[in-house]
């Protein structure tokens, strides 16, 4: 029998396959100059990385399993599954963006501060 940590990770890879699979997807719909269907299969995929990183974590016993299993219910069955993995991606990925903004922000601002000091 396996350990509910072996599931939760096959069921991380599973996941990654699947937001690979939107992604391709979602690439041929734009060719085809189908730019709504592409954007809801991207917005499919990211949900599938939501997925995948929540399986990854429970696998290593960063979130309890029960945890994980009240919420893998509420994404299954729930009106509002959509919204809370989008407010997830959102919220997990909110830090990366800050500190890339802060990085081109304080590039932009020695850049400037060079132009300034050539002028002066």
């Amino acid at each position: 029998m396996q350990s509910i940590n072996s599931i939760y990770k096959k069921a991380y890879v599973e996941s990654l396959r699947n937001a690979e699979q939107y992604a391709k997807d979602a690439e041929k719909l734009i060719d085809q100059k189908s730019y709504g269907h592409a954007l809801a299969f991207c917005i499919l995929g990211e949900e599938e990385l939501i997925k995948s990183l929540l399986f990854l974590v429970t696998s290593y016993n960063i979130i309890p399993n029960e945890d994980m299993n009240t919420l893998l219910k509420e994404l299954s069955y729930s009106k509002r599954a959509h919204l809370i993995k989008l407010l997830l991606s959102w919220f997990l990925s909110a830090p990366v963006t800050t500190i890339d903004q802060l990085k081109k922000f304080i590039v932009k601002k020695s850049e400037l501060t060079d132009q300034i000091k050539r002028i002066n």
